[in-house]
């Protein structure tokens, strides 16, 4: 509670702009106000909301937040207008699950910032997009002859 209270103090300090990328381990120690953990406990703030908005600014968080909504709202469409393509569809729901499975557990730590979770996260968006894309096209193809 005390790291994710640091985050916020952080925040509200300097809500547009954020601190910088990779600034929050430097600056979290002036905004601390318990001793109990090691400064090493604020190399990031165990959440991924605090730390965007802490790194970019609360604009920047809205526009990332935004993204994700627009992506879970795509992939949510794409699950009802391809019932038909069992494949594609699937493909949609398994990474509309994917993506909320990232967001809870990035409430209690900072995964957006973790390569290998961010490497997967990308992989299946892309190809739920991808197999979307194919599908539309084959569809466009199909009609035209």
């Amino acid at each position: 509670i005390e790291i994710f209270q640091t985050g916020l103090r952080l925040i509200e300090a300097n809500p547009l702009t954020g601190v910088g990328p990779r600034m929050v381990a430097t600056e979290a120690a002036g905004y601390r106000q318990e001793q109990e953990f090691p400064e090493w406990a604020y190399q990031h703030f165990h959440n991924n909301v605090i730390q965007i908005a802490a790194e970019s600014g609360i604009p920047a968080l809205l526009v990332w937040l935004g993204l994700w909504l627009w992506i879970a709202y795509d992939l949510l469409g794409y699950c009802k207008r391809r019932s038909g393509d069992l494949f594609a569809s699937s493909l949609a729901l398994m990474t509309l699950c994917v993506v909320v499975a990232f967001h809870l557990m990035g409430l209690l730590e900072y995964n957006a910032g973790d390569s290998e979770v961010a490497t997967l996260m990308i992989f299946f968006v892309t190809a739920a997009y991808a197999v979307r894309r194919h599908g539309e096209a084959e569809d466009g193809a199909w009609h035209t002859h």
